[in-house]
């Protein structure tokens, strides 16, 4: 008869037990005898801490870096994109404005309105 139980997302915790870790890669939760859970927490704790790391601030380090590194390249990615988005909106409204000032005040009108009447033509 094993001691440790695990227990699903929608589940209750049985009667004596206590929470004493959530599994990696899964949505359970181990669980053994109160005041046992506390005592192996603390020793999944150290396990994992001398398994993985000589250094505990070594992760939170590397974790940082390839944030700081993943951030700065996107800002210089969506600064490069706005640029260029910037560069063909000006060449677009540039060419516009070229077209609607060279075109005659009296042409713009006729534009106008032809915009403003509803196609009768059936």
């Amino acid at each position: 008869m094993s001691l440790r139980r695990e227990i699903g997302p929608c589940d209750l915790l049985p009667r004596g037990y206590g929470l004493s870790y959530r599994k990696s890669y899964s949505d359970l939760v181990v669980c053994y005898p109160f005041p046992l859970n506390h005592l192996v927490a603390w020793a999944r704790e150290a396990w994992w801490r001398m398994r993985n790391f000589s250094n505990p601030g070594f992760v939170d380090e590397q974790i940082g870096e390839a944030y700081d590194k993943g951030h700065m390249l996107g800002v210089h990615d969506g600064r490069a994109r706005m640029m260029r988005l910037a560069d063909a909106n000006e060449k677009i409204a540039g060419a516009d404005f070229q077209r609607i000032v060279n075109e005659s005040a009296s042409d713009l009108l006729a534009r106008i309105e032809k915009l403003r009447k509803p196609d009768t033509e059936v």
